[in-house]
């Protein structure tokens, strides 16, 4: 096996569970992409019952371990995502593998951390509490798949409408956007997006098998970027999801579901990127006016996919691996690393 000199060892402790979501798992692995094809070595820390991610690094690159394992050792750094390792475990990650980066959406970074990385429409500066920081969605952790989606005429009739809340959808809104879509007399293509885990799959499918053939349901997508390069409006959560739509530049209504996204749905309304409905999520009557509003206002929809596409360019994960790469850490920078 051929010695590697002077490549760099990244842990990534992830927040991995289904139970968290999706988005702390995408943004890493899309952030862990940029780093290999820097030559770096990364090692994934997953929660334990983590099948889901273990299948989604399995062919990356990825090295992958699970959380409760003695990671002391020689590492250039480490990258911490997750509400509940930023709470608990920067003393042990500061300790085993610093400097400790941290992604951190509240931006209240946990002491010893040497970079904080929050690339939410919201976030600007350069510093958090005295701390470095990559801040704004020049930094944004989404694929340059999406970015690399043709421009595509945004004032034509929409044909295609895509609902995707993640893998977390504790309200089911997702039904409610079914229920919402079933009620109208007529409506371009609607592509609904779940998780294979949901308790409302069953629920919603029934939904949509009798709305077909205007109506489709994909299960578990590994990613939406064929998904969005169809769709002519999208709707969904806050967050990187909402992220990878201003970089498709896809006209969205965006939604906060979690604490975590009420200031990246803001920030993307305040910078003119998304719509955000104003009222009772579940009130069905305003879900459809606002709807039948993006519809039929094609000079709306131009506006807001070309302001996505403005705010983000694709380039933030190279951008945030520049940056880890360039960070002087306690462990030997230029340890041998053997393949």
């Amino acid at each position: 096996m051929q010695l590697h000199r002077n490549r760099q060892r990244w842990v990534f402790r992830v927040a991995s569970h289904a139970r968290h979501g999706g988005g702390h798992l995408a943004r890493c692995i899309v952030l862990a992409d940029a780093l290999l094809e820097l030559n770096a070595h990364v090692t994934f820390v997953l929660d334990k019952g983590s099948n889901v991610g273990l299948e989604m690094i399995e062919a990356r690159g990825i090295s992958p371990a699970i959380a409760g394992m003695d990671f002391t050792g020689t590492w250039s750094g480490s990258v911490l995502d997750g509400y509940e390792i930023l709470e608990k475990e920067p003393s042990y990650w500061q300790t085993a593998a610093s400097p400790m980066v941290v992604i951190d959406d509240f931006l209240n970074p946990p002491e010893g951390a040497s970079l904080v990385i929050n690339s939410g429409p919201h976030a600007e500066g350069t510093q958090v509490h005295g701390i470095p920081a990559l801040l704004g969605p020049r930094y944004a952790l989404v694929s340059p798949q999406f970015a690399a989606l043709p421009n595509c005429d945004r004032s034509r009739i929409p044909e295609q409408i895509l609902v995707s809340f993640g893998r977390l959808d504790p309200q089911n809104l997702t039904g409610n956007i079914i229920d919402v879509f079933a009620a109208m007399p007529a409506w371009p293509h609607l592509t609904v997006v779940m998780s294979g885990q949901s308790e409302f799959l069953e629920e919603n499918r029934l939904k949509i098998e009798a709305m077909a053939p205007r109506a489709t349901l994909v299960v578990d997508a590994p990613n939406l970027v064929g998904l969005l390069g169809d769709a002519d409006i999208a709707i969904g959560a806050g967050g990187v999801s909402m992220l990878e739509r201003f970089a498709a530049g896809v006209p969205s209504i965006s939604t906060t579901i979690v604490d975590n996204q009420s200031a990246f749905v803001s920030g993307g309304v305040r910078l003119g990127a998304t719509v955000e409905p104003w009222f009772d999520l579940n009130n069905l009557a305003l879900w459809q006016k606002l709807i039948a509003e993006i519809i039929s206002d094609s000079s709306k929809r131009v506006r807001l996919a070309a302001r996505g596409r403005s705010i983000i360019d694709g380039k933030g994960p190279k951008r945030v691996a520049e940056a880890l790469l360039g960070l002087q850490g306690v462990a030997s920078k230029t340890a041998a690393v053997s393949d």
